[in-house]
């Protein structure tokens, strides 16, 4: 099959007829994998037109070279800019809708059907920056008629954004707006049945209307609001976050058939862990979760650039070992 094929068999709670397919919400170690980064988020910005045509054809073929090395069945383009701390932009985004488009496109254009594509859209509220912690509280709680504004606000651009995205050639979004932390959920169920719950059903009826996946992302402990999610209508949730105690297999076994789950081998293994140790617990996760489809394989968070190459290659390896399904002959 080819990449493409297995996630969308698997987000449909079919079996692959070959592998497991895998997936990163982001993948940082371009410089350690190709040699050379994308040219990204400030530097991308400094460039003139002529040179970020350039640059978006660049970007695309060391996207698709990275996916091929990892055998990833799919390619997450990069999203808004965002800080990852206060006043420290993130990794990898691009500021400018038009260059995110150009992007989708030159991905298609390049690799045609090989590949699923993905792009953020984020269209809920979730828990801001420390910076934005106290204002979001206050319109919790005093403030609700804001609050209802703002999350109006979010649903409509991250729509626009899907939408746009979607018709470059996109076939996901992904909403990576986090609701809990490692001991629970931010949000009280009454805060969530009010401010998210309702919203997050309107962005995935609205994507699934045009044929296009929803991949929502979150770290913590969601365990007690997965009910919740699923009546959503969403397609799938990506971390299954190991840091918050959540097991992928007994969630597999438990939400089987009803949510595709993404994830999780737990990033500190990879940053951390002796190659023993990150093959096994990559042979837990795919022996307890490849059969029936409704799995990706993939770290709990994003592939940030402290893991080492080498650690991240015996997770590909790992999954070419233990992810084969029947059929395969690997």
């Amino acid at each position: 099959m080819k990449p493409r094929e297995r996630m969308i068999s698997s987000l449909n709670f079919i079996e692959p007829d070959d592998m497991v397919p895998s997936w990163e919400i982001e993948f940082h170690l371009f410089r350690q994998l190709l040699g050379e980064m994308p040219v990204i988020g400030c530097s991308f910005d400094s460039l003139t037109r002529s040179e970020k045509v350039k640059a978006t054809w660049k970007n695309a073929e060391l996207f698709i070279k990275m996916a091929e090395k990892l055998d990833q069945s799919a390619i997450t383009v990069p999203t808004v800019y965002w800080e990852a701390s206060p006043g420290i932009p993130a990794l990898l985004w691009i500021r400018e809708p038009e260059w995110r488009t150009a992007m989708i496109k030159a991905l298609k254009s390049i690799s045609g059907d090989e590949f699923f594509i993905i792009v953020y859209a984020d269209s809920t509220i979730g828990i801001p920056t420390g910076k934005n912690l106290d204002g979001l509280i206050t319109m919790i709680y005093e403030e609700p008629e804001e609050l209802t504004k703002l999350a109006e606000k979010r649903l409509r651009d991250g729509l626009e954004e899907g939408l746009r995205a979607a018709e470059a050639g996109a076939d996901a979004v992904t909403n990576a707006s986090d609701i809990a932390f490692n001991t629970g959920c931010f949000f009280t169920p009454d805060q969530f049945d009010s401010f998210i719950g309702p919203y997050m059903e309107r962005w995935a009826s609205r994507f699934k209307k045009e044929g296009i996946y929803t991949i929502y992302h979150t770290d913590g402990d969601i365990s007690k609001n997965m009910d919740k999610l699923i009546a959503t209508g969403m397609s799938a949730i990506q971390c299954i976050d190991p840091i918050a105690g959540l097991d992928i297999v007994k969630m597999k076994e438990i939400y089987r058939g009803q949510i595709t789950l993404i994830g999780n081998v737990d990033t500190r293994t990879l940053e951390l862990g002796t190659d023993d140790e990150i093959e096994a617990e990559c042979r837990y996760i795919l022996e307890g979760c490849k059969k029936g489809g409704g799995f990706v394989f993939g770290a709990c968070n994003a592939v940030y650039e402290g893991i080492p190459i080498e650690n991240y290659m015996v997770m590909v390896e790992a999954k070419k070992k233990y992810g084969a399904l029947p059929g395969s002959s690997k």
